[in-house]
């Protein structure tokens, strides 16, 4: 049943093409036939000369037909019923019909001059045919339509969106503001179409719709502190090969260029500014935020803030410091404070649970101070397996979940690596070709 089907639709294929390809050669044989009567009908010149311009555009589709059809012919095993001369045939018809034109024509013209066939034509007392229309050149010749770029609420791709748009359609002088209207919101995806959802479409309303939308995404210290982090979370190459330094040459080109374009006053200044940032409490960030005017700040900025944060708190009292030093048990404990030869001691248990809550509510990466876990740090993943495993004995975490409250052979944990199936996390997994002698480090699997 299969087969037959699949023969029903090469069949029906194969005479679609052919209908298809013969109507594209007569076309061609039309054009064809209007040449051959231009030397004795004069008057058949003018539509001859606008025919002969589509004879390139039909040769294409012409040869996509002739394809089709060999293709079914091959499929039906019918290679012997293939018309092969026909594309030779078709390509005379269209070499022969162009010459011809070309010889009404002198060659080298900047525009048609019909002088040159009014003489022709004069001796023969017929009427003289009707110029075609110049050629004249014009640099503003019709290009493929360049499409409108969309824009979702990505901060990042705002100046993207901007200059484009304002390029293919804020710039145009022949356009209404109610036009502009319709072209923005038909750009406008997601987030950046809600910002602008209840401003009405009318004339008057495209200005606010563009001030809406530049107050809301225009956002360049977001992006510039986006290319940093991008650069700082690059990872470190293990080797020295083609793949990897192209794409350490790539990352660092893109984002150098970028941050250049953006124009920071002080590009030095901004990536201190950047690197320390980060690494305030968010409380902090957030009064910093509320304080600073401009879109860059220094780094200066910065620790002119802190030094006035530092004088506050010294004048009205750090409550932290009071509390830290009143609540020691809520202090997570890491290493040998929570074991002691492998066990716990029961007369501490409800301090450790306590400890151990306060941990998990406040859980900060131990490799960057970050708040996310260990095996998600960027930084602890960057380095090789044998340098993870050093650390995090160092540490004296436990290899399988990389908690500092208990051996790995008390871990509750059920995950196992799924590099080799051991009782220890893949993070600290040492393939053998890479395994050093390691009878000082302890067994994971254990």
């Amino acid at each position: 049943m299969t087969d037959i089907k699949d023969l029903d639709r090469l069949t029906r294929g194969k005479a679609r093409a052919e209908v298809l390809r013969t109507t594209v050669v007569a076309s061609i044989r039309s054009v064809h036939e209007l040449a051959l009567r231009v030397s004795s009908e004069p008057n058949v010149v003018p539509q001859f000369l606008v025919a002969v311009t589509d004879l390139d555009m039909l040769w294409t589709p012409f040869k996509l037909e002739d394809e089709a059809v060999l293709g079914f012919l091959v499929s039906l095993d019918k290679i012997s019923e293939y018309a092969s001369g026909l594309p030779a045939e078709v390509r005379a018809l269209i070499t022969e019909s162009k010459a011809i034109a070309d010889s009404l024509i002198p060659k080298g013209a900047d525009a048609v001059d019909m002088s040159y066939i009014n003489s022709n034509f004069i001796s023969r007392n017929v009427p003289t045919p009707l110029a075609p229309p110049t050629v004249i050149n014009n640099s503003n010749s019709r290009l493929p339509e360049i499409p409108l770029p969309k824009f979702d609420g990505d901060f990042k791709y705002w100046p993207t969106f901007r200059d484009r748009f304002k390029a293919l359609v804020d710039s145009r002088s022949n356009l209404t503001p109610i036009d502009k209207m319709y072209y923005l919101i038909g750009c406008l995806r997601g987030s950046a179409a809600e910002a602008v959802r209840s401003i009405p479409v009318a004339s008057d309303s495209y200005d606010l719709a563009w001030t809406t939308l530049s107050n809301r995404f225009n956002r360049p210290r977001m992006v510039a502190t986006s290319l940093v982090d991008k650069l700082l979370n690059v990872p470190s190459s293990t080797q020295e090969s083609l793949p990897e330094l192209t794409s350490f040459l790539c990352e660092f080109s893109e984002s150098v260029s970028l941050l250049n374009a953006l124009n920071i006053p002080d590009l030095s200044s901004f990536l201190l500014f950047a690197l320390a940032f980060r690494r305030l409490p968010i409380s902090t960030r957030k009064l910093f935020e509320s304080t600073v005017k401009s879109d860059y700040p220094s780094m200066s900025e910065l620790l002119t803030f802190v030094e006035s944060r530092v004088s506050i708190l010294e004048l009205v009292g750090d409550p932290s410091s009071k509390t830290n030093k009143g609540t020691t048990a809520s202090k997570p404990f890491y290493g040998d404070q929570l074991r002691k030869g492998g066990d716990r001691h029961k007369g501490q248990q409800s301090s450790h649970v306590t400890s151990f809550v306060t941990a998990e509510s406040n859980k900060s990466c131990p490799c960057c101070s970050e708040p996310h876990l260990l095996e998600s740090c960027p930084r602890f993943k960057s380095w090789t397996a044998d340098d993870r495993t050093r650390w995090t004995r160092e540490k004296k975490l436990c290899f399988m979940c990389f908690s500092a409250s208990h051996w790995s052979n008390q871990c509750k944990s059920k995950t196992r690596c799924h590099l080799c199936n051991r009782r220890h996390h893949h993070l600290v997994h040492i393939q053998p070709t890479e395994q050093r002698n390691r009878n000082e480090a302890p067994r994971s699997d254990t």
